[in-house]
């Protein structure tokens, strides 16, 4: 199925070049570390919520909410809807908690070295450093799958100029331009959820229709309870969310960027506004299962624009398009600033330059941002790279974060070495079987690796920390 024309390609053009310099309009012009990296921590709280939900909305939230809809159901819906949402709200105690013992700071990493010491920070700088390089990769990747979609033009040259507009908004001026961006992109989220997807199911004859998609074509998955659903994607689903945003330097990001007293409550608030955006799309994917409606669906990934083509002219397809492509760029860009300050304030600042001035660390952030778009772009032009093998490789990765980073906030008592210890473990036996069991389509192996490296990494903290304890006080 093609939707391209000579008209989308000019209107992708011109929405790309228009983005670039709104986001300039809205932005100061300042260049401290303090306004690159954190805005000068005067994010307001609808401002807050609104940045928030928006970087939290990868390019999966966009494409997998119709998706599950489609091949898992009302169970495979549910499960990837409410712990996405209900992450954020998790994470506004976290944000809260960091904010009242290092009202400064910049990253999580910086927290953990003030508590437990270099080791423990490099351990999550390179996880962090990581995931968010696969970030910016997904990102680029489902643009591009949008683009070629919508434009039919080639590869490499789709790929640079998406590379490229990401990297003028985030190195452009930090943090604020990404803000800016943000409310761009919520804006055409709630605009295509609010208005575009209600005029889309008013056409397709109501909530009647999507009631008799609930249950994918076959017709069998629309029992929420399903355990085998629950089993085999809910849980390790629920995990990754769950464990992806307490290591989610975006989001850390914003929380250092807002002001204190509206942190809370700004990221409370981003999760009701996020919920709003993979319900209403996964509205899509259970309308093109409902076998009554004769929707050819070519990729499941794209349930919820074959939809859109169908009952919409093609004016409506181009604005749903835009949608995504602001929310893929905004979140790429989003990316970018994470990654540079971790580069910057943890690694820069702390270990090769004590005493860097201000202006070489904006600097070496925007090197930074050169540099992993460099690599997004090598890793994105692989012949048949796809964005599954890239989910493979950060898999569990940050299940063995979750319980460890829950217990430095909270926990005064956890000693570093058990950390340590805890969380390596949890990688180095609990991702190699995640992995295997993805690549073999076993999802009761992948479950048990997910599980594995969450229960080992936390079990060994808690464990670890009672022995140590015991031993000093022996002695």
């Amino acid at each position: 199925m093609k939707y391209y024309d000579i008209k989308g390609t000019f209107i992708v053009l011109i929405f790309s070049i228009a983005l670039v310099i709104i986001t300039a309009l809205l932005t100061k012009k300042k260049k401290s570390t303090e306004q690159f990296f954190v805005g000068n921590r005067s994010t307001g709280t609808l401002v807050g919520a609104i940045t928030s939900a928006a970087a939290w909305t990868w390019a999966p939230a966009l494409f997998v909410s119709s998706q599950v809809a489609y091949t898992k159901g009302l169970p495979g819906a549910f499960w990837f809807i409410i712990p996405n949402a209900l992450a954020l709200v998790m994470f506004a105690f976290f944000a809260k908690k960091i904010r009242s013992v290092m009202e400064k700071g910049y990253t999580l990493p910086e927290y953990i070295k003030l508590k437990y010491g270099t080791r423990n920070q490099l351990l999550y700088d390179i996880t962090i450093f990581v995931v968010q390089c696969y970030a910016v990769i997904t990102q680029i990747l489902g643009t591009f799958l949008l683009l070629k979609l919508l434009t039919g033009l080639s590869k490499p040259f789709l790929i640079i100029v998406i590379a490229v507009v990401f990297l003028v908004i985030a190195a452009f001026r930090g943090i604020n331009s990404s803000i800016s961006s943000d409310v761009i992109k919520m804006i055409m989220m709630l605009f295509v959820c609010l208005i575009v997807v209600p005029i889309v199911l008013h056409n397709v004859g109501g909530l009647e229709v999507v009631a008799n998609g609930l249950g994918t074509p076959s017709g069998k998955l629309n029992n929420l309870f399903d355990l085998n659903i629950a089993w085999t994607y809910g849980i390790p689903t629920a995990i990754s969310l769950l464990a992806g945003v307490t290591v989610d330097q975006q989001q850390w990001q914003r929380a250092f960027a807002m002001k204190k007293k509206n942190v809370k409550k700004s990221f409370i608030l981003a999760g009701i506004l996020f919920l709003i955006v993979p319900l209403m799309l996964s509205l899509l994917g259970f309308v093109a299962a409902n076998p009554n409606m004769g929707i050819v669906v070519d990729d499941p990934q794209l349930a919820g624009i074959s939809v859109i083509a169908k009952y919409l002219p093609s004016f409506g397809i181009v604005v749903f398009a835009i949608m995504i492509l602001s929310a893929l760029i905004s979140a790429g860009s989003s990316a970018l600033c994470a990654i540079s300050s971790i580069t910057s304030i943890d690694i820069y600042d702390k270990y090769f330059k004590k005493d860097s001035k201000k202006v070489n660390t904006v600097l070496l952030a925007r090197v930074t941002m050169v540099v992993v778009v460099a690599i997004a772009v090598g890793v994105a032009l692989i012949p048949n790279i796809s964005i599954l093998y890239l989910q493979l490789l950060v898999g569990s990765f940050r299940a063995a974060l979750f319980i460890p980073t829950i217990l430095a906030l909270f926990w005064k008592k956890l000693n570093g070495k058990a950390a340590f210890c805890g969380i390596l473990t949890g990688m180095v036996t609990g991702v190699p079987i995640f992995i295997y069991g993805s690549v073999i389509g076993n999802g009761n192996i992948s479950t048990f690796g997910t599980l594995l490296s969450l229960v080992l990494s936390g079990l060994i903290c808690l464990v670890g920390t009672k022995i140590i304890e015991k031993k000093k006080t022996s002695k």
